[in-house]
């Protein structure tokens, strides 16, 4: 039940604790992070529901929620790359 969104948690939290405690990046406390995660959030629910209505149809018992027939979990996956994509620039950029 749920296994969708139990598979994201790790990887969202990851993310974040290497954010934040280990390259003290804070690239997630940006302004600018934000933005570009709504952004792409916006590109992500309309292409995500093509997607999920005539490509790949996802098991209603493994999801949490479902937002039109989107599953909730796949935001979390264009979080975590922005966070962690930015993340990784940033202190890319600390060391040059």
């Amino acid at each position: 039940m749920y296994t969708y969104a139990l598979m994201c948690v790790p990887f969202v939290a990851t993310v974040l604790v290497l954010d934040l405690l280990v390259l003290r990046t804070r690239v997630t406390l940006r302004r600018r992070t934000w933005a570009v995660i709504g952004a792409l959030l916006v590109l992500t629910l309309i292409f995500d529901q093509f997607m999920e209505r005539y490509v790949y149809v996802p098991n209603p018992a493994k999801s949490l929620l479902l937002i039109g027939a989107m599953p909730i979990e796949d935001i979390s996956y264009t979080i975590v790359a922005v966070i962690g994509m930015g993340m990784l620039v940033t202190y890319g950029k600390k060391d040059t």
